[in-house]
C-alpha cells in the first residue's frame, strides 16, 4: 500500500524511471545515485512510455514493500528477485488508471478512495486509502462537496498528493474539505455505491 508518510530522502531503496536506450525502471539505493556509472539492483524494460507509467503506478501503490524488496534482492541476487517480481506482476497485473473513485464505506464516518484500472485482464478497481472522518456529519459535508462541479478533478489531484507524500497528506486534505464545506446530504448515487473494492 501507499505508506502513511513518504520522505524520499530517508528511503534506502527506490525505483526510478530511465529513458536511456528505451523505457526502463531502475531499482537503486541512495548510495548508487552518487555512482557514475550506476549498476542498479534490478532493471525492468517496458515497450513504451505508456506501459512504463502504468508500471510506475503499480510500484507506487506497493511503496511500503520497497525496503523489503531491496533487502531481498541484495540477499537472493538479481535473477531470483527478477523471478519474484515477475510472478507478482503476473498475479497482480498492472494497468492504466482511468479515474479516481470515492466509495461510501460501511461505517458512518468512512470513505474509501481508489482508482479504476484497465489492464490485460480487463477493468477493475483498486483501493488506495480508507479514511475515517472525525464525525458522521463531517463525512456528510465531504459527500456534499463531492457532488459539486470540479470536485472529482480535485480528488484526482489529492490522490497524486498521496503518491508523493503519503496517505497522511490525503487524509488531512479530506478533513480540511469537510471542515470548510457546508452541510449537505450525499446523493442517492453515492449511497448506492458498493461498500468494498476489488483489486484490478
Amino acid at each position: 500500500m501507499i505508506p502513511h508518510t513518504i520522505d524520499p530522502a530517508t528511503e534506502t531503496y527506490f525505483f526510478k524511471m530511465s529513458a536511456l536506450r528505451g523505457h526502463h525502471m531502475l531499482f537503486v539505493t541512495q548510495a548508487m545515485e552518487t555512482q557514475n556509472p550506476c549498476t542498479p539492483l534490478w532493471v525492468g524494460a517496458c515497450p513504451d512510455e505508456r506501459t512504463l507509467n502504468a508500471f510506475a503506478r503499480w510500484l507506487a501503490v506497493r511503496r511500503d514493500e520497497w525496503a523489503a524488496w531491496g533487502r531481498q534482492v541484495e540477499l537472493t541476487g538479481y535473477e531470483a528477485f527478477d523471478r519474484y517480481l515477475r510472478a507478482r506482476i503476473e498475479a497482480e497485473p498492472y494497468g492504466e488508471s482511468d479515474a479516481t473513485i470515492v466509495r461510501v464505506a460501511e461505517g458512518s464516518r468512512e470513505v474509501i478512495i481508489g482508482q479504476s484500472v484497465s489492464g490485460p485482464f480487463g477493468y477493475g478497481e483498486e483501493m488506495l486509502y480508507r479514511h475515517i472522518f472525525r464525525t458522521p456529519k463531517a463525512r456528510k459535508r465531504f459527500l456534499a462537496w463531492l457532488d459539486k462541479d470540479g470536485s472529482l478533478s480535485r480528488m484526482h489531484e489529492l490522490v497524486a498528493l498521496a503518491f508523493q507524500r503519503g496517505t497522511a497528506a490525503l487524509g488531512e486534505a479530506l478533513d480540511e474539505i469537510a471542515d470548510r464545506s457546508g452541510t449537505g446530504k450525499p446523493s442517492g448515487e453515492q449511497r448506492r455505491q458498493p461498500q468494498s473494492l476489488q483489486a484490478g
